[in-house]
């Protein structure tokens, strides 16, 4: 095998440096400042271009939760692990958001063609029309 590296070679190859994780608080102190600026900005078109500049820091942020589930980002595991579950939270947290988000729409999308139906009924389903206007109103 003259391929091969021996293990004393490329632990001498492999130095952990600190000061590639000083772009973490730049990431985030990047996000949050969109966020900001998304919150008060006066046009949508401001906003969009935030959440679009958000969710790409966001997912540099998920890549150094990828560097800690490889135990490569501090030298401690413990620190690797706490840092990792750290970078999720935003992401467990939006996930739900959405997905409540999406469910809102298709209901409410299923809810406008519900009442176009119902200008259209005939008289002959009156009881069916009656359910479906009910029906309409519990996801309302």
């Amino acid at each position: 095998m003259e391929n091969s590296i021996d293990k004393a070679e490329l632990r001498a190859l492999y130095q952990h440096r600190w000061q590639p994780n000083l772009k973490i608080p730049l990431f985030y102190g990047i996000w949050i400042v969109l966020g900001i600026i998304a919150w008060y900005a006066p046009h949508w078109s401001i906003v969009w271009l935030c959440y679009l500049a958000m969710g790409y820091m966001q997912m540099g942020i998920v890549t150094f939760m990828h560097d800690c589930t490889h135990s490569v980002l501090f030298k401690t595991k413990w620190k690797n692990w706490v840092f990792g579950v750290f970078t999720m939270i935003p992401l467990v947290i939006s996930l739900p958001l959405s997905k409540k988000t999406i469910s809102y729409i298709i209901v409410s999308i299923v809810r406008i063609k519900i009442r176009m139906r119902l200008l259209w009924v005939s008289e002959e389903s009156g009881i069916t029309s009656f359910f479906m206007l009910m029906l309409s109103l519990v996801y309302y």
